[in-house]
């Protein structure tokens, strides 16, 4: 497992000023389809708005539920089971050094929600263990939630008002959502689904004899954008209405570096993606091994083209030109910022 962590060594205490500024300090955890994200911070209510003063710790773990997930049957494994519990433990081992921590929370996102029809006992049991032993309450959120975390992530990240961007694009394993303050767009893809789409609809392989699509030929690029185009929506009108206008019209993307947009800017050299530069990165990549991809400096390599095929037919399909790369481990400031999710703030 892989930690990648942002330390502070300041603690401070719980503050109430003039009875009406209240600071807690809050560990918040995403779990995702294949990495848990916790970040712990401390999150002041003042006049009922709740803002981020000061984070001390983050940390990102690989944690690949979506494998274990599709390759158990649509259920998770007690292996899967016995190691989410293991990340789950140290990393509040690793919280509980900046101090008293006043509440844990964690939101739990596609792969959840999908174990969660076809197989909700085991899923409430696995659940209920860590909430029983760790002390951390984890809610399986639903998309729109998942969408309205990440327009508030991406807000508090990129230091932008809301008015000032056209959407934010937060994409996992299993799913995307692109955000405004009032509107989302949901696809019922990801990185994980689409790496199986090419290997078993668009190549005609098995996941079992095959590990890895590359190389892939162009004609294979072209078929799996067109599948991506058939399963998921049309663009809505207030999406192809905001890009359209002159002002404010830019298109956030939030991951890490091994996401869509990191996998993009690594792709490009650049922060921002646009559409014609992903096609001809494409191109110039798609030929290749995993081992020449490896040794251009792309960490899975095996997943490396269809990441940029997927990134490049969302884009083409909505009508995006362009998108920002905007760094994040998680959607853990979405959480800090909505009171909903924790106990400390009722009746406050």
């Amino acid at each position: 497992m892989r930690f990648i962590l942002s330390v502070s060594l300041l603690f401070s205490l719980n503050v109430a000023l003039a009875g009406e500024t209240v600071i807690k300090r809050l560990a918040a955890l995403d779990i995702g389809s294949g990495k848990t994200r916790i970040e712990v911070a401390d999150v002041a209510k003042d006049d009922g708005k709740l803002s981020i003063k000061k984070s001390y710790y983050e940390a990102s773990v690989d944690l690949k539920l979506s494998e274990d997930f599709k390759f158990n049957h649509n259920k998770f494994s007690r292996n899967i089971q016995t190691e989410a519990f293991e990340v789950l433990r140290k990393l509040k081992h690793q919280a509980e050094k900046f101090g008293p921590i006043d509440e844990y929370k964690g939101v739990a996102t596609a792969v959840f929600r999908e174990a969660l029809q076809l197989d909700s006992k085991n899923t409430e049991l696995f659940l209920e263990k860590i909430r029983r032993e760790l002390k951390i309450s984890i809610e399986i959120i639903p998309q729109e939630a998942e969408g309205d975390l990440g327009f508030k992530t991406g807000i508090a990240k990129s230091g932008l008002k809301a008015d000032q961007v056209a959407a934010i694009w937060d994409s996992g394993n299993r799913s995307f959502q692109i955000s405004d303050e009032h509107n989302i767009y949901q696809g019922q893809l990801g990185a994980s689904l689409v790496f199986y789409l090419m290997i078993e609809e668009v190549q005609k392989k098995s996941l079992a004899q095959s590990s890895s699509p590359n190389p892939i030929s162009m004609d294979q690029v072209t078929k799996l954008i067109r599948t991506i185009a058939t399963k998921i929506p049309p663009a809505p009108a207030w999406l192809t209405e905001k890009i359209s206008t002159a002002k404010n019209n830019k298109v956030l993307g939030l991951g890490g570096s091994d996401s869509l947009f990191g996998l993009g800017k690594l792709a490009t050299e650049s922060f921002s993606l646009k559409l014609d530069k992903i096609w001809k990165t494409i191109q110039e990549l798609a030929p290749l091994t995993d081992a020449e991809l490896k040794a251009k400096g792309y960490s899975q390599p095996d997943r490396a083209v269809t990441q940029l095929v997927f990134l490049y037919a969302v884009m083409q399909h909505l009508g995006i030109p362009d998108v920002t790369f905007v760094p994040i481990l998680g959607n853990t400031q979405g959480v800090f910022l909505s009171p909903q999710y924790w106990q400390v703030w009722k009746n406050k």
